[in-house]
């Protein structure tokens, strides 16, 4: 019912198993607890009728004894026919597969006409966030907690950004410790890529502009300036002048200028360049 890369919810159909062979096996159930409830019924009259009979000694203790317990075994194959009963409508109910979760199916092994067997049907990434791993020295483990904010290398140059949601308590054979980082979401981040990215531990300042106020003509890339501001008459004037620029990594919607140092200028209130 769902293909990879589809957003799942909680309780929402997977798949469904064909259940004729299942319905019949509930049918052959119901109508072997239906003769045990006849069986029971039947030893439960003779009883009734026999047992009293001992009061006068018309029947022996031994023979009263088998009338009791050919009523106990009608008790007890009523009891396990029903459970068969159970079980088998347990089965049937189980063919609807539902996802446990809600998030992003990542990996579907179920095919039309398949038998499954021991092996997953579908995978599941829970509430659709992925995380990245990062094994690191265990001497660098006292600079990153919990919290500690990412930067992910995407194709193409973009980043994603994230943070550490865990650290591994022990290290792994390589004697490295594991962080994992939760990821915010991107269409680009898929499930098993090998991305490399940096922990961001400290601060810096980096001059952005929005990706909007990019002009790219002949392979370069240029922004507009406003260059000798005036003030005449209450009005604040000034030149529009193109700037070749130089662009670093992008932060969502906004490109870091590596160079030259711009400054933002804005003219009746708003912001005419950057």
């Amino acid at each position: 019912m769902v293909e990879e890369g589809d957003r799942v919810k909680a309780g929402q159909v997977l798949a469904i198993f064909d259940t004729d062979a299942m319905e019949q096996q509930v049918l052959q159930a119901e109508a072997d607890v239906a003769e045990a409830e006849a069986t029971l019924a039947n030893a439960s009259a003779d009883a009734a009728r026999v047992l009293p009979l001992i009061d006068i000694d018309a029947i022996s203790k031994q023979e009263a004894d088998r009338y009791r317990t050919a009523k106990l075994q009608a008790q007890a194959a009523l009891q396990a026919s029903k459970a068969r009963l159970s079980t088998q409508r347990l089965s049937v109910d189980n063919a609807t597969v539902v996802a446990p979760v809600s998030g992003v199916i990542s990996e579907k092994m179920a095919e039309v006409g398949m038998v499954a067997g021991g092996e997953p049907l579908f995978t599941i990434i829970k509430g659709g966030i992925l995380e990245w791993r990062a094994d690191i020295d265990p001497k660098l483990v006292g600079e990153v907690s919990v919290g500690t904010p990412v930067r992910v290398s995407l194709p193409d140059g973009d980043t994603v950004m994230g943070k550490v949601s865990r650290i591994a308590p022990t290290a792994d054979n390589n004697r490295q410790i594991t962080i994992y980082a939760s990821l915010a979401a991107n269409a680009k981040v898929r499930a098993g890529m090998y991305q490399t990215g940096e922990f961001l531990l400290g601060s810096a300042s980096t001059q952005t502009v929005p990706n909007s106020a990019i002009v790219s003509n002949d392979g370069y890339d240029y922004v507009m300036l406003v260059t000798n501001v005036t003030t005449q008459d209450g009005q604040t004037m000034g030149r529009i002048k193109q700037q070749r620029v130089t662009l670093g990594e992008r932060l969502g919607e906004n490109v870091a200028v590596l160079e030259p140092c711009l400054v933002t200028v804005k003219l009746s209130n708003k912001a005419a360049a950057f």
